[in-house]
């Protein structure tokens, strides 16, 4: 299967970068970069028809990095991240995986607004939006698959500048894997994902 063209892929969210800065009235001062790391573990993605076993990533760390400022009073950010993944088969009394048989690159278009706060420095944050991501499988086949994800977030003023976020949360797209890539008996599910992650978040 020949791979995906990554920057025609990816070319509308970098579009909607572009966007913010040109449409956004605030100043140079809202935007925020940031850097994430997230421990995942997935449920889904294949589904053994006569059992109950499974194909599916096992608990990568996902990393990223995002690029956000206000717009119309809520936040949007573009982040792309990285997970190198195992290749597990699970089921109720057995397991076995392939180390690195996987690799994840994802592009997320976030939302986020505050739902709650607590004094000057703390506040409880909402995130959402789609996402697409691309699922290689051991150098053989690409996959490019859409999805979306929403989680809640604590929000703590660190400084001047640097803010962190404790976030949990759920993800989901279509099967990462084709019936080709499945062996006889199996077939392919809706991917699910909940994480845990800390973001540090600096203010330009």
């Amino acid at each position: 299967m020949a791979r995906p063209h990554y920057p025609a892929m990816f070319r509308a969210p970098f579009i909607l970068t572009i966007l913010l800065a040109a449409v956004s009235h605030e100043t140079a001062a809202q935007w925020v970069v940031s850097a994430d790391v997230t421990a995942a573990r997935f449920w889904g993605g294949s589904h053994e028809v006569a059992g109950d076993r499974s194909f599916r990533p096992y608990r990568p760390t996902i990393l990223g990095i995002g690029l956000e400022r206000p717009v119309l009073g809520i936040r949007i950010a573009v982040r792309g991240y990285y997970a190198s993944a195992s290749l597990a088969l699970e089921g109720r009394e057995a397991f076995t995986g392939v180390k690195s048989a996987l690799d994840l690159h994802g592009v997320a278009v976030e939302l986020s607004h505050p739902i709650a706060r607590f004094g000057e420095s703390v506040r409880v944050m909402i995130y959402g939006g789609p996402v697409i991501e691309v699922w290689d499988l051991a150098d053989q086949s690409s996959s490019t698959r859409a999805g979306a994800g929403g989680s809640i977030g604590l929000q703590v003023a660190l400084g001047r500048r640097l803010t962190g976020v404790f976030k949990a949360g759920v993800a989901v797209t279509s099967s990462p894997f084709a019936v080709s890539d499945l062996g006889a008996g199996f077939e392919p599910r809706a991917l699910w994902r909940r994480e845990v992650s800390g973001r540090l978040c600096y203010r330009l």
